[in-house]
């Protein structure tokens, strides 16, 4: 498998967990790559750390759900591999820019995926 193939690879993997708990050391045991290895070849190809990517992609499927369900945000932040509601608020504000709360209730705010 070349470079190109490997990077599809690990996005259709990332993108096809349904419950977001991705971890670098599963997806280079599915490749077949050390982690450290696999992590240099994606961030050589895609620019940046599998492992922001992987946060990334966990915080559009977080917000996706603020959006989509009743679920508490408690429950989406644990479900997204947060332990803490602080953690998860911190790294979704970084992220959006307004706490998961403030992005829930703001009618303007209309997900893209």
């Amino acid at each position: 498998m070349n470079n190109k193939q490997l990077i599809s690879s690990l996005i259709d993997e990332i993108e096809n967990e349904v419950s977001g708990k991705v971890s670098i050391n599963k997806l280079s045991d599915t490749v077949g790559l050390s982690p450290w290895h696999l992590q240099k070849v994606f961030k050589k190809a895609i620019g940046e750390t599998l492992g922001k990517y992987i946060r990334n992609k966990n915080l559009v499927r977080s917000a996706k759900m603020l959006k989509e369900t009743d679920f508490g945000i408690l429950d989406i932040a644990i479900d997204s591999g947060y332990s803490s509601h602080e953690a998860f608020t911190r790294s979704f504000k970084c992220f959006y820019g307004m706490t998961p709360k403030e992005f829930r209730n703001n009618k303007g705010v209309v997900f893209n995926d």
